[in-house]
């Protein structure tokens, strides 16, 4: 998570476009979400989808909830 992070904000500035910090933001609330509800962290657990940090091309949802990747804008 904190190597997202710092991709984001690293890519927002080489861009001038707050796009990237706000994806990140994005995947950063669901995370958070689902730590602080133990129903959502143990369904995450029993699916099998824990975070493994990969994210997929441009503007795909991703596998865990349909969040964004940081590289859309």
């Amino acid at each position: 998570m904190e190597r997202q992070k710092n991709e984001a904000f690293q890519l927002a500035a080489q861009t001038a476009h707050l796009g990237p910090i706000q994806g990140w933001l994005t995947v950063w609330a669901g995370e958070v979400e689902v730590e602080r509800r133990p129903d959502l962290l143990a369904r995450r657990h029993a699916a099998g989808r824990a975070p493994t940090g990969r994210r997929p091309g441009p503007g795909r949802p991703t596998g865990s909830g349909g969040r964004r990747d940081l590289m859309c804008s």
